[in-house]
């Protein structure tokens, strides 16, 4: 028994070690979760801090880009409807420009038409009159007035025709010199303007693509600015936060040296230091962490004897629990097995005492005189049942010996089957006094069989018996064991209450040094995060200076990009300004152009009613008012011819011909052409506001001339002889011809390809093909 309590008493220690130890593993788990939970607490709470300032720039971050965005868009819509305004108006100045291009190009094919029909209407007249050719188509200046006068002083004085033709004879060379410098001067200024007109357009396609080019480039230069701009706001807004930080971190700097200089004083006055100086605060601190070390070492002992007291306690207390309920366990047991024991014994001595009265009886029975009386209780009944089987058995083979000799067959078997039955050796077998007679036979047998039986209980109940006595002696055991039990219970609640004082005395000395290093631990974490923060802000304040120094030196690099990026754009503002300026020189010119075109065109109208006015005033001279132009021309042509032959006639018969040899030629006789006459030249009609200008310009100096030239060559005939201004007429009236003759050809060639010449005047075209046929 207490082989096995110790055992289990062993086994519980060894739990209870194992216990204890998993128990300091969890709370040593349990402490370094704790730590780790405050850790992961304060990263969340920084984190928080962080992820709320990191939403606050990103807010801000986003206004900014808002708007910046709406700048951008005002900006880009602002610069689409500056360009979309630009190509309207070069769409509506190309148009314009195309409008006044075919404006002009019409005015000039009708300028071209009226002078076409103007040289053909003189060119008739002229020939009609008998006026020189030449001298019409270099008067083509001159006014109708001008012809109609002419015309008049032909049908008036036709006598002064000569002196008139041979005047007009003198300045056409001049006026032929005139129009051909006329010509080369329309030619090189239509050139000129050609040329002007090219380089006009190649100019403007240049200033589209340059216009292109520079809307990429402002476009660009925009985004460049944008982007500048936007990264100028950015730093001006991290220099704005850079400062206020730096004013933050002076404040708080000023504000942590104030609590740090009021910590010193609180802490020296905690301390009872003289003077707030960190060298004598750290010597205290240190006396201070050399006693808290100290005494950490002696409550770690304390702990450490408290805990080995408890950990002793627990067991003892643990044990005499066990030990407790072991010993009520093995009391129920034992009572349980005592009151069947009792219950046991008093079955047995009522067996006993059956089984005394029994072999008793049996005895008296057996007539056996020795037991006249039943044994004590508590007496041994083996030997009066061995003596009354001993009795028995003799008293059986007797028997069987009586029976034997009267029936030998039965009796033998009998007593064969008796002895193999009982299987025990031969019994001596010894007469008793008294005779059995034969009819008991049966009965000893029943008897004989009834003794095994009843021995073989006794035998039985003998074994019972010495197991109940150990028993007994087991239930002594066990109470001997339970009172020694009971008094080492004793002994440990007497221990446990002791040591239950004890520990409450070392609680409240733990509880005492716990607040004490609690306020010693608090003093000292303040001390040490007052050093962190101070730490950790003069490194921020080291890194925002350097970032500070960074920051200005990307100010300046940034102001120089900004001034440089401003002087560029400056730059082709005012390059965009001169083209412009330019552009628009060139719009105004090609307007004056324009006008002066336009000034030319009325100016080629006035002319045409001037020779519609002209035609009028020449059929009313000649009574022919519906007559077409052809008509007219035919009548001044006969007119022209009849007067001279008139003239040749008058002049025949006032006086002798003075050459007989030299007939006076007439106006209808072949002369071959003078050597002084130009081949006809291939010129360019001359530009329209040139040759018109240049027109308007000599007509009065031309007509002017003729009058005062007329004069003259009038006073010379009226000086010299007959015989020369005949000669003088001769000669002037073949250098006419040639003259008038070249002029026509050249007028074929640049004015016959006209269509509305053509068309107005082609039978005039004709005729004058046979007139210079008859003269070549």
């Amino acid at each position: 028994m207490t082989t096995t309590l110790r055992s289990e008493l062993a086994a519980l220690s060894y739990k209870k070690e194992r216990l204890t130890s998993e128990l300091s593993e969890t709370r040593s788990a349990l402490c370094s979760k704790e730590s780790d939970v405050e850790n992961l607490r304060a990263q969340a709470a920084r984190q928080t801090a962080l992820i709320g300032s990191l939403q606050g720039r990103l807010q801000a971050s986003e206004s900014r880009e808002q708007a910046v965005q709406a700048r951008c868009d005002a900006t880009i819509q602002t610069v689409q409807r500056e360009k979309r305004a630009s190509d309207e108006r070069n769409k509506e100045l190309l148009c314009r420009i195309q409008h006044l291009e075919g404006a002009a190009a019409s005015e000039e094919s009708h300028k071209e038409q009226a002078k076409a029909q103007l040289h053909d209407l003189l060119r008739r007249l002229s020939v009609c009159l008998g006026m020189d050719v030449c001298e019409n188509n270099a008067n083509s200046h001159a006014t109708p007035e001008c012809v109609v006068s002419r015309a008049e002083e032909v049908m008036i004085e036709l006598q002064r025709a000569k002196a008139k033709v041979s005047s007009t004879c003198d300045t056409l060379s001049s006026c032929e010199n005139e129009l051909l410098n006329l010509k080369s001067l329309a030619n090189i200024e239509k050139q000129r303007l050609s040329a002007q007109l090219d380089g006009a357009g190649n100019h403007n396609h240049e200033l589209e693509g340059r216009c292109r080019q520079y809307e990429r480039d402002l476009q660009l230069q925009r985004d460049r600015l944008t982007e500048s701009e936007i990264n100028g706001e950015k730093m001006k807004e991290e220099l704005r936060g850079f400062e206020s930080r730096c004013h933050r971190l002076q404040n708080n700097l000023d504000r942590i040296q104030a609590d740090r200089l009021q910590f010193l004083r609180g802490l020296s006055n905690l301390l009872n230091v003289p003077e707030p100086c960190e060298t004598l605060i750290k010597d205290k601190l240190r006396e201070l962490l050399a006693e808290n070390q100290a005494m950490h070492a002696q409550m770690h002992s304390l702990r450490d004897q408290l805990s080995n007291e408890h950990e002793k306690f627990k067991e003892t207390q643990e044990s005499a629990e066990c030990r407790l309920r072991t010993g009520e366990a093995q009391k129920c047991e034992l009572s349980d097995r005592l009151e069947k024991c009792h219950a046991e014994i008093h079955t047995l001595r009522k067996e006993h005492m059956g089984l005394s009265e029994y072999l008793q009886r049996l005895a008296a029975a057996l007539s056996w005189s020795e037991c006249s009386a039943p044994p004590a209780l508590g007496a041994d009944t083996n030997l009066m049942a061995d003596n009354l089987l001993e009795r028995a058995e003799r008293l059986a083979a007797h028997c069987e010996h009586e029976v034997s000799h009267h029936h030998a067959g039965g009796e033998k078997s009998c007593c064969d089957h008796h002895h193999h039955h009982h299987g025990q050796g031969k019994l001596r077998r010894e007469r008793s006094c008294h005779d059995i007679p034969l009819k008991e036979s049966s009965s000893v047998y029943n008897l004989q069989r009834r003794v095994r039986v009843l021995r073989e209980q006794v035998q039985r109940r003998d074994l019972h018996l010495e197991l109940l006595r150990r028993k007994l002696a087991i239930i002594e055991d066990g109470a001997r064991g339970k009172c020694m039990l009971q008094g080492e219970r004793d002994e440990a609640v007497c221990r446990a209450k002791k040591a239950a004082k004890q520990v409450d005395k070392l609680t409240t000395q733990l509880a005492d040094a716990r607040g004490q290093i609690a306020e010693v631990k608090a003093q000292l974490a303040e001390a040490v995060e007052y050093k962190i923060t101070s730490l950790e802000r003069a490194r921020k304040i080291d890194e925002l200076t350097t970032q500070i120094c960074d920051l200005e030196d990307e100010k300046t690099r940034m102001l120089s990009q900004l001034n440089a990026m401003k002087e560029r754009m400056k730059s082709s503002c005012e390059s965009n300004q001169n083209r412009r300026c330019r552009d628009e020189a060139l719009i105004n010119s090609l307007r004056d152009d324009v006008s002066r075109l336009s000034a030319q065109l009325s100016d080629a109208n006035q002319r045409l009613s001037h020779l519609q006015s002209f035609r009028t005033s020449v059929a009313r001279t000649l009574h022919l008012r519906d007559l077409p132009e052809t008509d007219l021309l035919h009548r001044l042509q006969a007119l022209c011819s009849a007067h001279q032959e008139f003239t040749l006639l008058s002049k025949r018969y006032e006086t002798a011909s003075p050459v007989g040899d030299h007939p006076c030629p007439r106006y209808d006789d072949p002369v071959p052409p003078s050597s002084h006459c130009r081949p006809p030249r291939d010129l360019s009609p001359p530009a329209a506001h040139h040759h018109t200008s240049a027109s308007h310009n000599h007509s009065s100096h031309t007509l002017s001339h003729s009058h005062s030239h007329g004069h003259a060559i009038s006073h010379s005939h009226s000086m010299h002889g007959r015989h020369h201004q005949r000669q003088r007429s001769k000669s002037r009236d073949k250098r006419l011809h040639d003259e008038c003759f070249d002029s026509d050809v050249h007028r074929l060639h640049h004015g016959c390809k006209d269509q509305l010449l053509a068309n107005n005047s082609g039978g005039s075209c004709d005729e004058d093909y046979d007139f210079k046929s008859k003269y070549c």
